[in-house]
């Protein structure tokens, strides 16, 4: 589920990891769980992540959807350039699988990269938009910011300061007129929690919101651990 800050042009002062795991919710109900991670090493970084959303009661260790997903380029500048992008999917039609190269990610962002903001002229993480491309639909998020905050962490009892963004959704290419995203596109439909790590080289989700009608999707971090 995620973002990063401003950086000079010579690469990241910071080298590290963040693993962090989260929960999702629909109007409140828990539905899944999942978790991301990410390594950092000068101007390279690699990212991991995985969610699987519950089935049926009677059928607790079998999830009702999972994936996992991998992703790792260079930090330039305030932006990521993204060299490799790959996910799995158990699920729905069926296992699927896609793979996507630098040519193809020239310009976007995967949606893995969401979790990784670098640090911008400024220090404003949510004055951005963000251009994603998932192997079939292209689409931007125009984030605005929302203010200062502080998160507390339910399962570690810590807290941490950080932003909230408000975020546009706005669909480029790949989506049909029924699809049930679109209703987003009518406003702020997304919100995004943020906080610093990595000695303040980037931004990363804390907690991440869509409103989908009278309900919402939340993803909500339980755990969130930073290596040097």
């Amino acid at each position: 589920m995620a973002l990063l800050l401003a950086l000079t042009a010579g690469g990241m002062a910071n080298a590290g990891s963040v693993d962090a795991a989260f929960t999702l919710s629909l109007g409140g109900q828990t539905i899944g769980q999942g978790q991301y991670s990410a390594a950092l090493t000068g101007d390279a970084y690699r990212l991991k992540g995985g969610v699987a959303i519950a089935g049926a009661p009677e059928q607790e260790n079998r999830p009702l959807f999972s994936g996992t997903a991998g992703s790792f380029g260079t930090i330039r500048g305030d932006r990521l350039e993204v060299k490799g992008f790959s996910a799995g999917i158990k699920g729905g039609k069926g296992p699927q699988a896609l793979t996507l190269d630098a040519a193809r990610l020239r310009g976007f962002i995967d949606p893995l990269g969401m979790i990784l903001l670098p640090v911008m002229q400024g220090g404003d993480p949510c004055a951005r938009t963000l251009h994603v491309f998932d192997g079939q639909h292209q689409f931007d998020l125009i984030l605005k910011s929302g203010g200062p905050t502080r998160y507390r962490i339910a399962a570690d009892g810590g807290s941490r300061t950080g932003v909230r963004c408000s975020a546009q959704f706005v669909p480029r290419k790949g989506f049909g007129k029924d699809d049930p995203v679109l209703p987003l596109r009518t406003g702020d439909g997304v919100l995004l929690w943020l906080t610093p790590a990595q000695g303040g080289s980037v931004w990363m989700p804390l907690r991440v919101q869509v409103r989908f009608g009278d309900g919402a999707l939340t993803a909500e971090v339980t755990r969130f651990v930073e290596r040097d």
